[in-house]
Order: structure tokens, then sequence, then C-alpha cells
């Protein structure tokens, strides 16, 4: 049965990762065999560089299972290299784009930001500037559902406090 996540999606609780997957063929087989077994979940991210292949492959694999881009959940994450309210806007519309218009769930995939040390005050700023893009996206239906952190944290207040402070 799928998992909730917040209010408004509901994820299958097994998926693919796609984490260094590169190469057209091999993406396009994994895929076909994790949907041929039923696999609806897809986890892939900007820093992987393949979300062009994911989407090319699905869109000759869901007519082939009788499926819709509906029927498989994408989740993918922000690079930390477009952190900031310009980049994140671009990187995300980019990777929307590619999956006819919408992400069922996008991530930021770390906290910090490429190039800029951890402790210094701008990372915050880009981070929330990064956070209040995606959560645009959200409410424009480009992100269906629930956002977050990818973290190495072990309770919700550390990663609101990262957020917010």
């Amino acid at each position: 049965p799928p998992v909730g996540v917040g209010t408004s999606i509901q994820l299958p609780p097994v998926g693919i990762g796609t984490f260094q997957l590169k190469e057209e063929k091999t993406v396009y087989d994994i895929l076909d065999v994790a949907l041929s077994i039923g696999i609806r979940l897809i986890d892939t991210a900007q820093c992987y560089n393949n979300e062009h292949l994911i989407s090319k492959a699905l869109k000759c694999l869901l007519p082939k299972y009788s499926l819709n881009r509906c029927d498989v959940k994408i989740v993918s994450k922000l690079h930390p290299k477009f952190h900031g309210r310009i980049k994140s806007h671009v990187a995300i519309d980019n990777t929307v784009s590619l999956f006819d218009g919408y992400v069922d769930v996008m991530l930021i995939h770390w906290p910090g930001v490429t190039k800029i040390k951890s402790d210094d005050p701008v990372v915050k700023i880009l981070r929330r500037e990064s956070w209040e893009v995606i959560e645009s996206f959200s409410s424009s239906g480009k992100d269906q559902g629930y956002r977050c952190f990818k973290l190495q944290v072990s309770s919700h207040e550390r990663a609101v406090r990262l957020l917010c402070s």
C-alpha cells in the first residue's frame, strides 16, 4: 500500500534509485525491468545528471505498460549549486519540464551551497530562497507534494532550525 507523505501525496513503499546511472541504454533497461515488476516510484536528482535520460525512457516505457505519467511518482532533488531564488527557479523549472510539467516530490538535496563555506551567512539566505521557490512550485501544481531537506539529522526540529535560522 502507498505511504502517506505530508497531507497531499501517497508514495509507493518501494522505488528505484537512479544514482550513478549515466548511460541511456542502462537507464532504459533498468526502468523497463522496474516498471515490468510494478515499481512506480523513481528517485533522481539534478546532480545525478540523468533526469533527461529518465524522462526520455519514460516517454517510451509508460505506453508499453499502459501507464500514464500520473501512475509513476517522480522524486527529484535540487542540486546544491542551484541554491538561491533565480538559480533554483530555473533549475526546478528545467526538471519539471522534463516530467510533463510536474514532479511528485522536490527535495533540497543538501542544505549547503556549492563553493560557499557552510558557516557563511549567505548560505542560510540562499537556502531560504530555494525553499520558497520549491513552495511556489507546489502551490502552482508543479510539485505535487511534500517538500523537505534530505538531511542526516535525527529530529524534525533540527531541520526546521537549519531552514529558519
